[in-house]
């Protein structure tokens, strides 16, 4: 099972201005095994059938505050960086179950107003 975001013309008014559509993949899970696969097995499988994946900020990253991943899902987008940023996927990598959220952001909010 791919869990992932799909993007581009004819959604959410195509925000990042991208041409056609596409999905950027942030997991997978294994249903025989009823497992999530690691960051490397999804990468391998995203390369081989040539699945986009979400892009990478970090690699490691400590959660300290609410306010800190506000804080840091402003910015400009990796996929158009004239454009804000809509916010940041956040997967955990070492975890037996697999926790993933978004941080949506305050300036995209305040841009479109949404």
């Amino acid at each position: 099972a791919i869990q992932g975001e799909v993007i581009g013309e004819g959604i959410q008014d195509n925000k990042y201005k991208l041409k056609g559509q596409k999905l950027f993949v942030f997991n997978i899970f294994d249903i025989d095994r009823h497992q999530y696969l690691s960051k490397e097995e999804m990468l391998e499988i995203c390369n081989k059938f040539n699945f986009n994946t979400v892009p990478t900020i970090f690699t490691e990253f400590t959660l300290t505050s609410i306010n800190e991943l506000l804080e840091i899902a402003n910015g400009k987008s990796v996929l158009n960086p004239n454009i804000i940023r809509e916010g940041l996927v956040w997967v955990s990598i070492d975890s037996p179950k697999r926790i993933s959220f978004k941080t949506i952001s305050n300036q995209f909010l305040l841009k479109y107003d949404e």
